[in-house]
């Protein structure tokens, strides 16, 4: 079975690299892409997967538009630098980098008939993403959400709206994605290695593999 694992923020790549020590042992065919705006972090990124055939690395920023944004940079060595320059942890460094609009990228990554789980920890631009991906059709294209921020259990934005609510212009939104995530039934799955309730996330794949399987 082919598994497509997408790492928007992928950061230094530890989360890309849990996902591919949890799957160790499977028969899965595995494909990884890291997305990562910080060009520091991007290069740690491409470090750490060095000679992996099944990862690729990208630079740039997810947002509502494509060409150049601005990265506003954080306070704590780039773990939470953002597209939005009112978020609560950012300065006021920043640098350009390329932007992208998520449904372009995933027209050429997306694998046909592929289990896809889609992680995002992009410090606020889930607004812009969960929007995307309503216009263009996306949530029937992917079959799981992952986050890996903490939350409420059972809280349907978990992990996706924890940076919007750190963004006084994002936070009137909220309720906007939380509605489009309810109306596909996208709860996103926490996973990190630092979360003791992190979803399996083997069996998460198989059990999604087995529905789609179903559903020919």
């Amino acid at each position: 079975m082919r598994v497509l694992f997408i790492d928007l923020g992928a950061y230094d790549g530890r989360t890309a690299e849990l996902f591919l020590e949890r799957m160790t042992g499977t028969e899965h065919d595995l494909t990884v892409c890291c997305v990562e705006a910080n060009p520091e972090m991007e290069l740690e990124c491409r470090r750490r997967f060095v000679g992996d055939e099944r990862v690729s690395v990208y630079g740039f920023a997810v947002a509502a538009e494509e060409g150049v944004t601005r990265l506003w940079m954080d306070n704590a060595e780039g773990h939470g630098s953002s597209i939005y320059a009112d978020k609560r942890n950012v300065t006021e460094e920043f640098v350009e980098v390329p932007a992208r609009k998520f449904s372009s990228f995933f027209e050429e990554v997306c694998i046909l008939g592929a289990v896809t789980l889609l992680k995002a920890n992009i410090e606020g631009a889930e607004c812009d993403l969960v929007k995307d991906m309503e216009e263009h059709g996306l949530f029937d294209r992917v079959d799981a959400l992952l986050g890996v921020a903490f939350g409420k259990r059972g809280n349907w934005g978990v992990g996706w709206v924890a940076d919007m609510a750190k963004t006084p212009s994002l936070r009137p939104g909220i309720p906007d994605v939380v509605d489009i995530l309810r109306k596909h039934e996208m709860r996103p799955f926490v996973f990190s290695g630092d979360i003791p309730r992190s979803v399996d996330i083997v069996k998460l794949v198989e059990r999604l593999g087995r529905e789609k399987d179903e559903n020919k």
